[in-house]
């Protein structure tokens, strides 16, 4: 079979193109800014501003107060950020530094506080950071906001873990994780033919006999 046959040309296509969803699932999952506040700040009691930022997309945000794990005692931490909810005669000697106000505005005028919605007391954990959510918000694609958070206990000691004020997007997980498993299924079925196309599959021809060698005896 020449090594450029049709058949050939047809397996490498498939395979090629089983790598096509993959790519739309990644520029979706790209073309977005989903964070649009990553704002890294120094900490202190009274009002902190965050710089002017613009929603990529509509719909609604979290507001976290981020900082880098490790850098504090893990139980300290906790209890700073007031995340300790099984055990919270620990943080007895250790007040929350997270009791705080908010108001977010834009053009000028105030379109949301920490009234407007319910924030919930959670904490997210990674390697990288632990983020404590400290309100919500509805946001408009185009439009920008500043964000004045009034701390009304002194949280200075967040500071040796580069605390940030984060502003993120909540995405529809659900959705998104069905269409990344669709996108998956597809790409595997597409590859799956390519491969089947490419190889050299030979099949004996129903009704064919074996040829004896002169040398052979009959059986």
């Amino acid at each position: 079979m020449p090594f450029f046959s049709p058949r050939r040309k047809l397996g490498v296509g498939l395979i090629a193109i089983a790598f096509v969803p993959y790519a739309v699932a990644c520029w979706h999952a790209n073309r977005y800014n989903w964070t649009p506040l990553n704002y890294r700040v120094d900490l202190h009691k009274g009002n902190v501003r965050a710089p002017e930022f613009l929603a990529d997309v509509d719909g609604r945000y979290v507001l976290y107060l981020d900082v880098r794990p490790r850098k504090l005692d893990f139980q300290r931490q906790e209890c700073l950020l007031d995340l300790e909810l099984f055990q919270p005669e620990k943080c007895a000697t250790i007040p929350s530094v997270v009791e705080l106000s908010w108001t977010l505005s834009s053009d000028g005028a105030v379109v949301a506080d920490n009234a407007t919605l319910q924030t919930w007391r959670t904490g997210s954990y990674a390697n990288d950071f632990t983020r404590r959510e400290i309100g919500r918000f509805d946001a408009r694609r185009g439009r920008r906001y500043v964000l004045d958070a009034l701390f009304r206990s002194d949280p200075s000691e967040l500071n040796v873990a580069s605390p940030k004020i984060v502003a993120e997007s909540m995405q529809d997980w659900e959705e998104f994780a069905i269409e990344t498993q669709g996108t998956f299924v597809l790409g595997v079925a597409i590859a799956i033919a390519g491969v089947a196309v490419l190889g050299p599959f030979t099949f004996r021809k129903r009704g064919t006999t074996r040829q004896h060698s002169p040398s052979e005896p009959n059986r």
